[in-house]
Formats: structure tokens, C-alpha cells, sequence
């Protein structure tokens, strides 16, 4: 390699043996998401760089995120403990679909930097995944699930926990949208063809009811109040991100 090493933002906060938690909480835990993106990252610059460092960092952070993977309902917990184990309480969802999306995306550009077939095979598994649980009938992502991948409702639903629930992230249906367009190559062409049906399911639901016709662009979230598809705006922005 050239030396130059890992970036020094991507070694950060390696307690519990595994690189990232997802903030200064105490006890403090380990995002999956934040794993994900940093084993995107890595692996794409060990890719790129030939750094031998780096495709080590890599596998690294793999084994870490792996310990947030679930063998019997599938997906990904969201949050782990530093020893490994899911967090699961009472106050929030314990898996989410945007968490399976992001590490979709960072298993596929892991697998590029060091090819493996069962990588292969976890992202076809996973792509299965998100059109059997993810898609709503009416066309959005739906967002969060109780670890048996049921649709989450908390016990105590609070006002706000019901906004939240019935808020839908457009910016998410073109977010995963995207990775799957991303990760085509590693499917057969029935697959394909089923995914970009997803796919455009996905963007026809965002453009429909996400779309700001007298200046443009896509707001990021709408409301769904009494879950019976009367959407209005959650949120009058529209993020740069989201038109991206």
C-alpha cells in the first residue's frame, strides 16, 4: 500500500472490541447503520487503494456488524450492546428498514473489495428480505418492527409515538430505491425484473405524494393521521439529500 493508512475519522471508539457506537449514551451502544456506512467506506477505499490496512479494518467491521444480524426472524437489530447482544426495550422499535437498506449497500461494496460467495448470497437473502417485509401495499417503505418483524407499535403509544408511526420518509423510498439499483448485478434477471418493480413502486408512491408542484422538489415526509392513505406534508422541507 502507499502508507497513507485508514482515515483517522474512521478509527474512532473501538470499546466493546468493534469499531463506532452510535453516541455519547450511557451505557453507550453500536449503531448498525454506523457500521454499515463506515464498512461502506472502508471497503471502497481499500478497493480503490489497494491498502492492506484497510481491507483488514474492513473485515473488522464486518465481524462487528454481523453480531447485529438476527438468525431466526432475519434482518438487523438496530442497536447492539458492546457485548454483542440486541437492544431490545420497551421504548423503541428494536429493527428498522432503513438500517437493512444501508447494510445491503455496504455488504455489496465489501464484497467488491473481497469477493465471497455467502456475501453474494446474504444480498440476495436480504434483497428477498426487503420485498417481503418492507413494502407496504400502498407503496412506502414502512419504517420500523418489533423483532419478529411485525410492524412496531409501542405498548404505551404516546401522541407523539402515533405521529411518528403514521410519518412516512419519502426520502427513504428513493434511498432504497437507489441501493437496490446499486446491488443489481449481484441478482439473476427474475430477481431483477421483481426488483425494479419494487423499485418503481417506490418512486411512483414519492413522486405521487411527495412531489411540490409550483417550485419543485420532493418534501421528505409526509403524515399519514389515521393510516387510511389521506397523506398530508409532516414537514414543509425539502432536504438536499432527499432530491439527490
Amino acid at each position: 500500500g502507499s502508507g497513507r493508512g485508514i482515515p483517522s475519522p474512521l478509527r474512532v471508539d473501538c470499546r466493546g472490541d468493534g469499531p463506532l457506537h452510535a453516541d455519547l449514551s450511557e451505557p453507550p451502544v453500536k449503531s448498525t447503520l454506523g457500521n454499515a456506512v463506515a464498512l461502506l467506506a472502508v471497503s471502497a477505499y481499500a478497493r480503490i487503494s489497494g491498502e492492506s490496512d484497510a481491507l483488514i479494518f474492513s473485515k473488522t467491521i464486518f465481524k462487528w456488524m454481523e453480531k447485529a444480524a438476527d438468525p431466526k426472524y432475519g434482518g438487523y437489530f438496530t442497536h447492539i450492546h458492546l457485548d454483542g447482544t440486541p437492544v431490545q426495550d420497551s421504548n423503541s422499535a428494536p429493527k428498522d428498514s432503513n438500517t437493512v437498506s444501508h447494510v445491503i449497500e455496504a455488504l455489496a461494496e465489501f464484497n467488491r473489495a473481497t469477493p465471497q460467495p455467502f456475501l453474494e448470497s446474504r444480498i440476495r437473502q436480504l434483497l428477498e428480505f426487503v420485498n417481503f417485509h418492507f413494502i407496504d401495499p400502498k407503496g412506502f417503505l414502512i419504517s420500523k418492527f418489533n423483532t419478529d418483524m411485525t410492524p412496531y407499535a409501542p405498548a404505551n403509544l404516546t401522541e407523539k409515538k402515533a405521529r411518528s408511526l403514521g410519518t412516512i420518509n419519502l426520502g427513504h423510498n428513493f434511498e432504497t430505491s437507489r441501493i437496490i439499483l446499486s446491488v443489481l448485478e449481484f441478482v439473476k434477471d427474475e430477481e431483477r425484473r421483481a426488483l425494479l418493480s419494487t423499485i418503481k413502486t417506490l418512486a411512483d408512491f414519492a413522486i405521487q405524494h411527495g412531489w411540490e408542484k409550483t417550485f419543485g422538489g420532493f418534501y421528505e415526509k409526509i403524515y399519514d393521521a389515521n393510516h387510511d392513505g389521506n397523506y398530508t406534508i409532516a414537514k414543509k422541507e425539502k432536504p438536499a439529500w432527499v432530491q439527490s
